[in-house]
């Protein structure tokens, strides 16, 4: 791709600028080294995020478990008082 059209499409405010290809690749390969930098940076973060929401997630499920176990247990101590 012409550095023209890249400063046209991804760095509009500089299109008056002088025209200068090497200045032009430069200013995107910073670009597109910040960006990755970032994408990594969000990747870490929801990487993060999605270890404490899976831990809550189960936290959540024993809690129904236990809630469940306790529920069934007096209904069985129901039901066998109400068979004696």
């Amino acid at each position: 791709m012409h550095a023209n059209l890249l400063q046209r499409r991804y760095f509009p405010e500089e299109v008056n600028d002088k025209y200068d290809p090497d200045k032009i690749y430069d200013k995107i390969t910073r670009k597109i080294g910040e960006l990755e930098r970032r994408i990594k940076e969000l990747e870490i973060i929801n990487s993060d995020l999605k270890d404490k929401l899976e831990k809550q997630v189960l936290k959540e499920h024993a809690k129904i478990r236990h809630m469940r176990r306790k529920m069934l247990s007096k209904n069985n101590q129901s039901a066998s008082k109400g068979i004696s």
